[in-house]
């Protein structure tokens, strides 16, 4: 990695690819990576609704599915 690391042409990829993790790290699940705190940023309300708006609201729905389902495997067995 630290070959990839030093070649300048990566240098914007890496640095994008931090601010993401740290800023959605700390926005989603509250954890602040101290070694990555220069790279966080605000998040945009577009990023914030992707993670958090309908999609949340499938994947809630989905869970509950699951949830139907291992109930009526339980009852099988």
């Amino acid at each position: 990695f630290r070959r990839f690391e030093s070649k300048p042409l990566w240098k914007p990829l890496i640095d994008k690819a931090r601010v993401k993790m740290a800023s959605r790290d700390l926005a989603f699940r509250d954890a602040l990576h101290l070694q990555l705190e220069e790279y966080i940023t605000p998040l945009q309300a577009e990023e914030f609704e992707r993670f958090l708006g309908e999609k949340s609201k499938e994947l809630a729905e989905r869970l509950e599915e699951a949830k139907d389902v291992m109930k009526r495997l339980k009852d099988r067995g």
